[in-house]
């Protein structure tokens, strides 16, 4: 048996969050069911609890779907639940055993992912980089000070303005890793916009202080050329990972 791990998503519909912080614990055994009627998506893969449904596998997860059919999964075990930066369930981490080795699909329906070499506790075994990924900068851990201090503001209004500001900026901007390009774009009236390919990246740099440390955010600076990087992506959860994965050629 060799075990594999992908993510629970689409937690906030439905209180699905709320459902899962009620009733399922760490090593809880769940099920996966092909929706091929999904007005969606005919390749949808729900997950459930029992009888419920708590979410769906990532939407380019599609070797989960090839092994499901294969009948390849003897179980699915549940993680720690994860939660965004404002306190809600965000993800629900899964561990998938297979009675036999997953391959990697080639096709082009149901392959978009490919594996990544395991460092440290970063990328674990079985995790797969998909062909596109995005990051925006996150708030509270970036700004636990700073935030706290928003809060105390909120009677006075200034606070309401600082927290608006702040979500604005985190929605704006993000940084959208693809298989060839890098795309990194900011600004909430105007906009900029950059684009490197991925091959012609010389560097990647993570800048954090001890506290960034501890709660896993820094700074990301892409460098192809020179001694200024072309790209500076601040306020990133877990920049050591999207280093290492800015890094796989």
């Amino acid at each position: 048996m060799k075990s594999y791990h992908s993510n629970v998503v689409g937690l906030t519909y439905e209180g699905r969050g709320e459902f899962i912080q009620r009733n399922i614990a760490p090593g809880a055994l769940l099920t996966l069911e092909h929706e091929p009627s999904n007005e969606y998506d005919r390749n949808a893969i729900a997950v459930l609890y029992g009888r419920q449904k708590i979410g769906y596998a990532p939407a380019r997860s599609r070797w989960i779907l090839e092994r499901l059919l294969a009948g390849d999964i003897q179980e699915i075990v549940a993680g720690d639940l994860e939660y965004d930066e404002f306190g809600l369930a965000a993800v629900l981490p899964i561990e998938i055993r297979t009675v036999e080795q997953l391959r990697a699909p080639s096709g082009p329906s149901l392959g978009s992912h490919r594996p990544i070499a395991s460092d440290s506790n970063l990328v674990r075994d079985g995790d797969y980089l998909p062909q596109e990924l995005s990051a925006s900068p996150v708030i509270l851990r970036a700004h636990p000070i700073g935030f706290i201090v928003a809060i105390l503001l909120i009677p006075v209004v200034l606070g309401v303005l600082i927290l608006l500001l702040w979500w604005l900026d985190s929605r704006t901007t993000k940084l959208e890793i693809s298989r060839h390009t890098v795309r990194y774009e900011t600004g909430i009236f105007s906009k900029d916009r950059r684009e490197l390919g991925r091959g012609k990246i010389r560097t990647v740099r993570v800048q954090q202080s001890f506290l960034n440390r501890l709660l896993n955010v820094g700074t990301i600076e892409i460098y192809t050329a020179g001694d200024k990087p072309e790209i500076v992506a601040r306020d990133m959860l877990a920049p050591n990972r999207l280093r290492q994965i800015l890094i796989k050629s």
